[in-house]
């Protein structure tokens, strides 16, 4: 989809401020001096850029982890200091990783949009040469790590800075924070230079000499160990390596009379673990003070083995994590200062630098050796599993001789997708899933043994009348890889990488493949091969095997429709005989549709529907009446439990209804918040709100809509170690690793409420009830939101709907004010096909249209604009949607944020009508006009929204 470019305000009068003015913009950034500036001068040549009053370059503090401000303010005064929180604007900016676009930074109403009670610190104009008005703020990165913030006051004649400015500004911001950290470099290496370390310098020389002595990784655990107890005046020292494969950092050192090698996880289990998975210092005064470790994690403890090996009890710690190019190689952790104080300020000043030496030293030493990437890398990478889980999964294939990536998908619930961009991401060659609409090639075509296909894990793929798609799991391979290009010398070689169940699929069915086309033709029943079915009757499972016999044509054709039917995902199949000797039509329905999918000549349509009834267990000679039944069919590795329904119909015929349902189907997969597909605006919304302590959090929609499915993307996102996060769910739909979820039982008296009195006792950090279901839930929800984040879901048309719902429980509404934090209504509408949606040229009505049904004042809003390369998509039909042009569906949601006014309001027991308007000036984007944002890009088609929105409909 193509869109207009952002409006500049300068461009006003039809002026173009296009290719000439980003070139200009981008030679001015080249001009700057990155290797000689200073943080000052920097700050300078982008305030002459961006035409503004002031910019200034906030630096993040590692070792501190705050942000801090020196030598650009006027006066000299001393360094502006911020801690990361939702405090001020730079601090939010820094702490959500987002940048923003204020125009009036003593709007409070402005300022709430991004956050409830975010301000401007005006203190800071005290000092200034000027009023701040109007500000840019952009978080800088580095290798996606923050380095800092810079930010940009009061853009010049009055005005405030334009979304083109906050274009360039983004466009910019890995350049800058490349100009940070090596500015901070320089300025480092300088001071080292300088020789900064004064008080401890001869024994830092004296370690120095023995880090320069070391021949050996493993002499650094001895020989640096001594050193470090001098010039702390410590009466211990201990030196962690890390050991990614096992996510452990590790010690070995000397232990009275033997040596002992230390190991922890890389978690909150310990002090030096901590630290490792955090990458903050940690200076504790008395280790065995509970109280003193719970302010930096609940559960942080002292690890024991040391103690237990000296019988020793440790008093006073100094840890600090060794990083080399923002990478961790180890953990410094020095034990017990001597005397009745703990470890000063200076003491932690001079370990960070030692600590720095100390990396150097691991990183030329190789005691640190990044792990190769292995195929499953990028799941780890991406936070789908941790190396312990993937060790684990690898042990069991071992033992058991089951595979690897299925283990990953059956047990630890990975989608097939993922694991299978690890291995597109490994091998760099493009992932296929199975696809049942591709056929297997005719091995005895090109002399292929079907047995060393499945030795070495690859098939032939049908693609067109030249090309030939190889599927393989392991294109390292460089045997097989040379044996498939000669067997195929005169074809043009497609290779896909995929996983071994899907390549097993194709091999499974293979005969099968070679013998069902695409799509039915008469044809296909002559000849004299044909197919017999048997029925197992106890399980009423379907076996295919060829005959060399004349008999059941219309059994032959019953299997192809299945088959069919089965591999395009149908849930429905509809048979349906015509009257006056017309062909019998049968019609599938997939993601909730019906289309005409084949005409069958009508002297079949009796011996198709006989068929049916034997294959169901049904009596033959009843034909006046309706009758129900079912069977197994077999496709693949996979079952379907096929449902019949028969009844008679006008002319003396009968039509059958034929319902698929998966056995044994596995738990739905959660979806991440990028699955979802907000739209930016209400993805905006969510993330400024659910990164809060307490709250309620509801999630409203008719039934089916994917409440839960929101929910579980919601929790997915807060789903990290440091949270406790637990459910209580009727019945438990998505499962989740980290999550602790607990099933309702109301017949043994496990309800909602009994599971809310529990969880409060045990003091998680979030909590999600399934569903609002009576007065008791939601009060039970309102009363918990006061002491913890709860999510919670409940039926209902749109937010609106939602706040009258939860009036008519008879909730106090000053409680409801103070509770809510967030409102997500959600319905779905069915989505274009990504496989065959087509560009084209809206009309000039049709684009009216959309305005208007969006609401012709905040159109403009989008930044779409109507000119000749404007281009929506339409739905056409394929094979993959079964002709439909849709194919899956899509939500659309209308988010309601807290505000003051709007709690005032709903406190107050306003008029729907007068919350609705209030939510609509706070910004709030409705149903339909999301709809008409995922219409602009690409998503859906203005037919099946303006259907969604029919009078009556949801």
């Amino acid at each position: 989809m193509k869109s207009s470019r952002l409006n500049d305000p300068e461009s006003a009068n039809g002026e173009s401020n296009g290719k000439g003015e980003f070139d200009s913009f981008a030679s001015q950034v080249r001009n700057i001096d990155l290797t000689n500036t200073s943080l000052e001068s920097l700050g300078e040549s982008l305030k002459n850029i961006f035409d503004c009053q002031a910019a200034n370059i906030f630096v993040y503090d590692n070792s501190r982890k705050d942000l801090y401000l020196k030598g650009s303010q006027p006066n000299n005064q001393d360094e502006i200091r911020l801690d990361i929180s939702f405090n001020n604007l730079t601090s939010y900016v820094a702490a959500t990783g987002k940048p923003i676009n204020i125009k009036n930074v003593h709007s409070k109403e402005e300022l709430n949009r991004y956050h409830e009670g975010l301000k401007y610190d005006s203190a800071r104009d005290a000092n200034q040469p000027f009023k701040t008005q109007s500000v840019m703020l952009i978080p800088l990165p580095h290798k996606n790590r923050l380095v800092g913030v810079v930010e940009f006051i009061n853009k010049k004649n009055g005005n405030h800075f334009h979304d083109y400015d906050f274009v360039r500004a983004k466009a910019i911001s890995l350049v800058i924070g490349l100009a940070v950290i090596k500015i901070e470099e320089r300025e480092e290496k300088n001071a080292n230079q300088q020789g900064q370390i004064i008080d401890l310098e001869d024994k830092i020389v004296t370690l120095a000499k023995a880090i320069n002595d070391i021949s050996h990784p493993d002499e650094i655990f001895s020989k640096i160990q001594q050193p470090l107890l001098e010039a702390f005046d410590a009466t211990d020292a201990i030196i962690f390596a890390v050991d990614m494969d096992k996510n452990e950092i590790y010690s070995k050192t000397q232990w009275n009379e033997f040596k002992q090698e230390i190991r922890v996880p890389i978690d909150s289990s310990s002090i030096a673990g901590f630290v490792a998975a955090r990458d903050q210092s940690l200076n504790i005064a008395d280790a065995q003070n509970q109280k003193e470790l719970s302010q930096h994690q609940p559960d942080l403890q002292v690890n024991e083995p040391w103690n237990k090996n000296t019988g020793s009890t440790t008093k006073t710690l100094l840890t600090i994590p060794l990083n080399h190019s923002f990478q961790l190689l180890g953990v410094l952790q020095i034990i017990d200062k001597k005397g009745e104080t703990g470890f000063s300020p200076e003491d932690e000043k001079n370990a960070l630098k030692i600590a720095e030496s100390l990396a150097q030293v691991f990183h030329d030493q190789k005691v640190f050796i990044e792990p190769k990437p292995t195929k499953f890398s990028y799941l780890i990478d991406n936070g789908y599993l941790t190396e312990d889980e993937l060790n684990l999964t690898i042990e069991k294939g071992k033992k058991t001789g089951l595979d690897i990536e299925e283990l990953l998908i059956n047990e630890l619930y990975l989608r097939s997708i993922d694991v299978g961009k690890s291995l597109e991401s490994f091998y760099n060659i493009p992932y296929a899933s199975y696809n049942a609409s591709l056929v297997p090639l005719h091995l005895e075509d090109f002399d292929i043994d079907a047995k060393i296909l499945r030795e070495r894990n690859w098939v032939p793929l049908i693609n067109g009348d030249s090309d030939i798609i190889v599927l393989i799991n392991d294109p390292s391979d460089k045997d097989t890889v040379e044996e498939i290009k000669r067997t195929f010398l005169q074809h043009k070689i497609d290779f896909r990488v995929g996983l071994k169940m899907d390549i097993l699929k194709y091999l499974d069915t293979y005969q099968e493949s070679e013998k069902m086309p695409e799509s039915i033709e008469t044809n296909i029943l002559t000849g004299d091969d044909k197919l017999e079915l048997t029925l197992d009757e106890e399980s009423h499972a379907i076996r295919s095997e060829v005959q060399d016999s004349s008999s059941d044509r219309s059994g032959q054709l019953f299997d192809e429709i299945i088959s069919i039917a089965i591999g395009q995902g149908v849930t429905d199949i509809h048979i349906e005989p015509g009257m006056d000797d017309k062909n019998l039509l049968v019609r599938l329905r997939k993601e909730g549709a019906c289309r005409v999918f084949e005409e069958i000549p009508s002297h079949f349509q009796k011996d198709i529907i006989s068929h049916v009834k034997k294959l169901a267990d049904l009596d033959p000679s009843v034909t006046k009446l309706p009758q129900n039944g079912k069977f197994v069919w077999s496709q693949g590795h996979n079952k379907y439990e096929l449902s019949i329904v028969v009844f008679p119909t006008i002319g003396d015929l009968e039509d059958a209804m034929i319902r698929v349902t998966q056995v044994g189907k596995s738990v739905p997969e959660f979806m991440s918040m990028t699955d979802m597909e907000f739209s930016d605006p209400n993805l905006d919304k969510i993330m400024s709100r659910i990164h809060t302590s307490k709250g309620l959090i509801l999630v409203t929609g008719p039934e089916g809509t994917g409440k839960t499915t929101s929910l579980h993307a919601l929790l997915n996102h807060l789903n990290t170690p440091d949270k406790k996060i637990v459910t209580a769910e009727n019945p438990v739909e998505i499962v989740q690793t980290g999550l602790r979820q607990l099933q309702m039982n109301e017949e043994n008296g496990l309800n909602y409420a009994l599971a809310l009195e529990t969880f409060l006792l045990g003091n998680p950090d979030i909590i999600l009830l399934g569903e609002i279901d009576k007065d008791e839930t939601l009060k039970l929800c309102v009363e918990a939101a006061k002491q913890r984040l709860v999510f919670t879901s409940m039926k209902g048309k749109s937010t609106m709907d939602a706040i009258r719902k939860m009036r008519e429980m008879h909730i106090d509404p000053d409680l409801l004010a103070d509770a809510f934090v967030l409102i997500m209504a959600q319905k779905l509408v069915p989505s274009l096909c990504d496989h065959c949606k087509e560009d084209y040229h809206p009309s000039p009505d049709e684009f009216n249209m959309l305005e208007k049904f969006y609401g012709d004042k905040n159109f403009s809003e989008l930044g779409f604009q109507y000119n000749d390369n404007l281009t929506l998509k339409k739905a056409v039909g394929c094979k993959q949607c079964i002709f439909t042009g849709y194919s899956g569906e899509i939500a659309l949601q209308e988010v309601l944020e807290r505000t003051p006014e709007l709690n005032r309001l709903i406190a107050q027991k306003a008029p729907m009508e007068e919350i609705h308007n209030q939510a609509l000036q706070d910004g709030m984007i409705t149903l339909n006009q999301d709809g008409i944002y995922k219409i602009m890009n690409g998503d859906c088609d203005f037919k099946k929204i303006q259907e969604a929105f029919l009078p009556g409909r949801f």
